[in-house]
């Protein structure tokens, strides 16, 4: 064979399966396929691909499960801190009559506040609740 028939031949060769790449697909009827069909087959007047073309697509939104609500658990660690810090400011001369017991008052105020007041987060905004709010 000659040089220019061997071409002809690897060229047949690459063309050959492109040729097969439109031919309609068979699909059986037992396959749970869908095939979409777009609006512009399903419509007669050919301007609705205009109007398709030009408006938002339709998007739906999926809404999320509302979250519960989150009561945040008292911690009384700061009252536990102005309480020994108050305690301890209470032992020493001059201060037990001006700082110390303004430290101990404020641990007592943070202890008893701790018992009541309670942070609630929800979706969307934070509360304070007091008392039998929660």
């Amino acid at each position: 064979m000659t040089m220019m028939t061997m071409k002809n031949v690897f060229l047949l060769t690459l063309a050959l399966p492109a040729a097969f790449a439109f031919a309609p697909v068979s699909i059986p009827s037992n396959n749970a396929l869908l095939l979409k069909t777009t609006s512009l087959q399903m419509s007669s007047n050919p301007f609705d691909a205009l109007k398709n073309m030009f408006s938002p697509p339709q998007v739906e939104e999926i809404k999320p499960e509302p979250l519960p609500d989150v009561i945040i658990n008292p911690d009384f660690t700061l009252a536990g801190i102005f309480l020994a810090a108050g305690l301890l400011l209470d032992t020493i001369p001059y201060i037990q009559l001006t700082l110390g017991p303004i430290i101990t008052l404020l641990g007592i105020l943070f202890a008893v506040q701790a018992t009541r007041v309670r942070f609630v987060f929800d979706e969307t905004s934070f509360e304070l609740k007091i008392g039998n709010d929660l």
